[in-house]
């Protein structure tokens, strides 16, 4: 993981935890020690950022405004996501948003 090793920087937020947490749990069938683990190490290599719920920007799935306050608040470079919704946005502000492997590609080629 890029992050792990600080070639990336990974912001999150309590609400991003939260929604990770949820998915992890429903849709891998992760158990409860696997969970914890598993998130212990993700916050041990990020950055934490507060968020205020403030900004209302993509209207078909309002949960997904936290990814884009997080990484404004951060004042993060790009997002990387695979959602339908933010990557429909291509950007906001100054921020990209691109899946992983857009990502990828753009990393590779620096």
């Amino acid at each position: 993981m890029l992050a792990k090793t600080k070639a990336v920087e990974l912001f999150l937020c309590e609400e991003i935890i939260a929604e990770l947490s949820l998915k992890l749990t429903n849709k891998f069938n992760f158990t409860d020690i696997e969970l914890e683990t598993t998130i212990k190490e993700i916050m041990s290599f990020s950055k934490n950022v507060k968020i205020e719920g403030i900004i209302k920007i993509v209207k078909e799935d309002k949960d997904d405004d936290k990814f884009l306050e997080c990484a404004h608040n951060s004042n993060a470079g790009c997002i990387v996501s695979g959602d339908k919704h933010l990557l429909t946005l291509k950007s906001y502000k100054h921020i990209e948003i691109l899946s992983a492997r857009d990502f990828l590609k753009k990393t590779c080629e620096i």
